[in-house]
Parts: structure tokens; sequence; C-alpha cells
């Protein structure tokens, strides 16, 4: 017996990346930042929180990384063109 091919009008939505955990070295690499600020900046709240894995891992949101990334650099462009329209 034949099927027909059922065909949808809905576009298709591609599934976000999915969730990923990453280590310290990888933090350090990206953030350019040492293991005792960043844990500071944590528990003042101004950077992630790491997640403990079990026993003694830990590992940050690689979506909490790259947006705390993304606001850092948006906040320091702002700050630039602050300083650039008082010069003006």
């Amino acid at each position: 017996m034949k099927t027909a091919a059922i065909q949808s009008n809905t576009p298709t939505i591609k599934p976000e990346r999915p969730a990923r955990f990453l280590r310290w070295p990888e933090v350090q690499e990206r953030t350019g930042l040492c293991r005792s600020h960043v844990h500071d900046m944590a528990r003042r709240g101004n950077f992630p929180s790491p997640i403990n894995l079990g026993g003694r891992a830990s590992g940050w949101l690689e979506s909490e990384i790259e947006a705390w990334i993304e606001e850092r650099t948006a906040n320091a462009r702002e700050a630039t063109q602050g300083r650039e329209g008082r010069r003006a």
C-alpha cells in the first residue's frame, strides 16, 4: 500500500544548540580571567555561578558565559560611545 507524503505549510524551526557545560580551562580561555577572580565575581553576582556536576566536578553553562561576554562587550561599547560624545 502506498502512503501519501504529508506536506506541512508550517516553517521548520531549527532547534537551539543543546546546553553544554564548559569546564574551567575553557572558561578561562574565553574570558581571560583567573579562577579566583571568576569565583569572587560569581559570589558577588557579577558572573554566572558554576554548577556542580557531581563529585568535585563543576562547570558553567556555555550560554551563560556567552551572554556574560556579550553583555560586557555591549557595556564597554556604550561607555566608549558616551565618552566620545562628551568630547564633541
